[in-house]
């Protein structure tokens, strides 16, 4: 009888031991588990990147013959300015009220293999007609001597496909290696959540 006593009293006593020891540890740990940690500027939130808006840019855009375009991010009222010059483009620019961030010395070339990365872009003569055009006849294009009117909508054609399709990472590396360019990769990362929009968005002046 008094072993049976024994024993009951050990049990007890272990297990009081026991309650208490996991109501010390969990007294411990349910604040942290409970915290919710706070989160930071720049952190993935639910795996998403943290994306800020972009600084407004000026870019200027020059062909051999020393026409060219500039484009003007406005980022803050998403909005693309653009400007095209049939000659002294580097010139013109330089009057404009934006300050050219970055330059590029592009060929007919370059425009074309942009053309078919893009998939082909769609120009409208000036009977209303629209042809998709790849390489070959952008090459063709341009050894026409295109006029102004031309010009304005070859740009055009890339502006509204740039629209439906953005611009990927890899594009950006293409442009950056294809044209004698001060662009970095580290500054138009930044650019690629925003570019469909920035090119739906846009005024020719």
């Amino acid at each position: 009888m008094k072993k049976s006593l024994r024993t009951v009293s050990v049990v007890l006593f272990s297990l009081s031991v026991l309650c208490g020891l996991l109501t010390i540890i969990g007294i411990l740990l349910l604040p942290a588990e409970i915290a919710t940690p706070e989160k930071y500027a720049g952190e993935n939130i639910s795996g998403i990147p943290y994306s800020d808006t972009p600084q407004n840019k000026g870019l200027l855009f020059t062909l051999p013959d020393s026409s060219g375009a500039f484009i003007y991010f406005d980022f803050d009222d998403i909005l693309t300015h653009c400007y095209l010059f049939s000659e002294n483009a580097a010139e013109n620019a330089e009057n404009l009220p934006y300050f050219i961030d970055y330059t590029f010395n592009i060929t007919p070339d370059f425009l074309a293999s942009l053309c078919d990365r893009l998939g082909g872009v769609v120009m409208t003569d000036k009977n209303g007609v629209s042809s998709l055009y790849f390489s070959a006849s952008l090459t063709a294009f341009w050894q026409n001597v295109p006029t102004e009117e031309q010009r304005l909508q070859h740009c055009i054609s890339f502006f509204d496909k740039i629209a439906k399709t953005g611009l990927s990472s890899e594009d950006f590396m293409f442009i950056i290696e294809e044209t004698n360019t001060n662009l970095s990769y580290s500054v138009c990362y930044d650019w690629i959540p925003h570019i469909k929009e920035m090119f739906c968005n846009y005024v020719f002046e």
